[in-house]
């Protein structure tokens, strides 16, 4: 019976009305009232881009949990998100976003970074080697979309996972976005005010200055 109250294969994705009507009760704010599409990760997690009453792109992440489909996070920005389906696993690192497709957005620059440093603990010197890996990502095609993360970056992510991830030896994920003319967008150029309600396994990719970049 307990296996199979947790392991039974999650029910038929609900349809696309159910989904409004689950948002808009749940998290009055986002007025959802177009779902986009629904992108499934994997057989328990589906990414679900739409469009609010007042036009705005907004995803929400929706997670096969304890027999029910539960809604995990919402966002009504749109702006670019790290969802880390199993925290322990960068194998299951998505990105997520679904841009207004009438912004001046063309192309995006996704980033994994670590500034080099340098601190002493117990008397011994330790120095941090910089790391910037990057992946390009077109806009062009739809507002929205979901990139896993490359085996390059898992591997880098797995190694700091097996030695322990301290304070002072962090990954950070951020992007830089620019216009059909390679000029750099600043966040106003893209998003405005919005609602969002993250759980613990969505993390923001923040926007990055130029001088962040090396």
């Amino acid at each position: 019976m307990v296996y199979g109250y947790y392991f039974q294969s999650p029910r038929p994705f609900p349809a696309k009305k159910q989904l409004i009507s689950k948002i808009n009760k749940l998290f009055p704010e986002a007025a959802a009232s177009k779902i986009q599409d629904t992108i499934p990760l994997d057989k328990k997690h589906v990414f679900v881009p739409f469009i609010s009453k007042e036009d705005k792109y907004g995803t929400s992440s929706w997670a096969w949990n304890q027999r029910k489909w539960e809604l995990e996070s919402i966002n009504t920005t749109g702006e670019p998100q790290l969802w880390k389906i199993n925290l322990d696993d960068p194998e299951t690192f998505y990105f997520t976003w679904n841009m207004d497709p009438d912004s001046k957005l063309s192309y995006g620059k996704f980033y994994m970074l670590r500034d080099r440093g340098f601190f002493i603990t117990d008397g011994k010197e330790h120095y941090l080697p910089r790391i910037q890996m990057e992946k390009d990502v077109s806009f062009q095609t739809k507002p929205y979309g979901v990139l896993k993360i490359s085996k390059k970056w898992t591997a880098v992510m797995n190694s700091f996972i097996e030695k322990g991830t301290s304070k002072n030896d962090q990954l950070n994920f951020g992007w830089v976005p620019y216009d059909s003319n390679n000029k750099v967008l600043s966040p106003k150029d893209l998003i405005g005010n919005g609602f969002s309600n993250y759980g613990d396994h969505i993390e923001m990719v923040r926007f990055l200055d130029k001088d962040e970049i090396e």
